[in-house]
């Protein structure tokens, strides 16, 4: 038993009321392999927290914002509210696409100074198997990271989801 007790994420749980797991945000700097935790990903994360902690108590994370990368120069990624990312999709008239490896939209432009531009960000079609997968395993709920950040559309889709929950 005392080492059951021994593992960190274990004596988390017991420790508080509600832990919030995180399936989002894997990127790491300019790195476009690691937008978001893949879908085969965070069905083997979230299943490994229910191993180790009572379901009660976990609460899938989920993201309300994109990364805008600037890959002409380099630099690290920027975070983006949902509004914003709609309202560059507007400016530069882009139509966004999907990668079915991340199950995430992304699209690219090139701004007035000549930089090109990709943008990875979450929206309610990117939100369905994230919301399957807090309800498959039953968990105590959902977290959002940058409330407020979210579209109506992304907003919808969760309460459609807490209403069927």
């Amino acid at each position: 038993m005392s080492a059951l007790f021994n593992n960190p994420a274990t004596r988390l749980a017991v420790e508080k009321n509600l832990l919030n797991v995180a399936v989002q945000d894997g990127y790491a700097g300019i790195d476009l392999e690691l937008e978001s935790l893949a879908p085969a990903d965070q069905f083997i994360f979230t299943k490994y927290a229910t191993t180790v902690m009572p379901i009660s108590k976990i609460l899938l994370g989920l993201a309300a914002y994109g990364y805008d990368w600037n890959t002409t120069t380099g630099a690290s990624a920027t975070d983006c509210s949902i509004p914003t990312i709609d309202a560059l999709i507007a400016q530069y008239h882009v139509t966004p696409s999907w990668d079915s490896t991340n199950a995430a939209p992304y699209f690219t432009y090139t701004d007035a100074s000549g930089d090109s531009h990709t943008v990875y960000y979450e929206n309610s079609a990117s939100l369905e198997p994230k919301l399957q997968l807090a309800t498959q395993f039953n968990l105590a709920g959902v977290a959002i990271w940058q409330a407020g950040s979210e579209s109506q559309a992304f907003l919808g889709t969760l309460q459609a989801w807490a209403g069927s929950a």
